[in-house]
């Protein structure tokens, strides 16, 4: 089991209905998306992260460190936007090159904050979800949806397999590790290049096993889990339509407003 998959089912969220935490995670993402406003996407962002940490239980640390995960092509897609070359000096500033400015501009850098804030939104979105449902109760959810089957089943497949290669690469690193195999930067190279020259065929035959598994468990091409009935509380419906409604209403009042535009 992965990490995600053991907090997704020690989360206190876990009882919830996962059909309602599917909506309120995709409808967030749209509203989030949609409005394009830093108002907006900074409750969304404190919202989904108030309700997977302080109610869902899961580790604060845990949960940073996962944020920190696509903050690294975050920055290089926000640092495209924020500097140009340009043949006028901007208002903020401006490096001569040549005959050129290497510039920053207000407007640029307002455009990419608003990036980073939407970005980080539609992440607490996807964590919100990830770390609250165990993956079978995606892949249900789906099927609620009436996605065809063969799409669930590749989406549970891949997603075990991802995770396979991972646990794979980390028990090689660790081998390596025990026997010195990153003393020095030579023995460094070398053991990284037989761990990625190797890495892929120990990681097939490891899915082989694991079909074989399924097959001596009567697998026929579909995959059943047993369902836990959940139901939708009147209480969690009318918080998910007061959580809307006050997001709505921020992002249309700022805008109205003309403030953080």
């Amino acid at each position: 089991m992965t990490s995600i998959d053991k907090y997704a089912y020690i989360s206190k969220l876990n009882k919830m209905n996962p059909m309602l935490k599917f909506v309120i995670a995709v409808l967030s993402m749209v509203v989030c998306l949609g409005m394009d406003h830093i108002a907006v996407s900074v409750l969304i962002f404190l919202a989904m992260s108030w309700l997977t940490v302080a109610r869902g239980k899961i580790s604060l640390k845990y949960y940073v460190k996962l944020l920190r995960i696509p903050l690294f092509f975050l920055v290089v897609g926000v640092l495209t936007i924020i500097i140009n070359i340009t043949s006028q000096p901007a208002d903020l500033v401006s490096i001569p090159v040549f005959s050129k400015y290497v510039s920053i501009s207000s407007e640029g850098l307002f455009t990419g904050i608003v990036l980073v804030f939407k970005a980080f939104g539609t992440v607490a979105c996807l964590y919100f979800l990830s770390l609250s449902t165990p993956m079978f109760e995606i892949t249900q959810v789906f099927n609620q949806l009436r996605c065809p089957k063969i799409f669930t089943e590749l989406m549970l497949l891949i997603y075990r397999f991802i995770f396979l290669l991972m646990d794979t690469s980390h028990m090689m690193v660790i081998s390596a590790d025990s026997r010195l195999g990153y003393m020095t930067k030579k023995t460094w190279l070398n053991s990284t290049g037989m761990i990625a020259g190797s890495l892929f065929l120990k990681s097939f035959k490891r899915s082989m096993r694991m079909y074989n598994a399924m097959e001596a468990r009567c697998y026929d091409g579909t995959i059943e889990f047993l369902n836990e009935e959940k139901p939708v509380k009147k209480r969690q419906i009318v918080l998910t339509v007061i959580y809307f409604v006050c997001i709505l209403a921020v992002g249309i009042i700022f805008r109205l407003k003309g403030w953080m535009q």
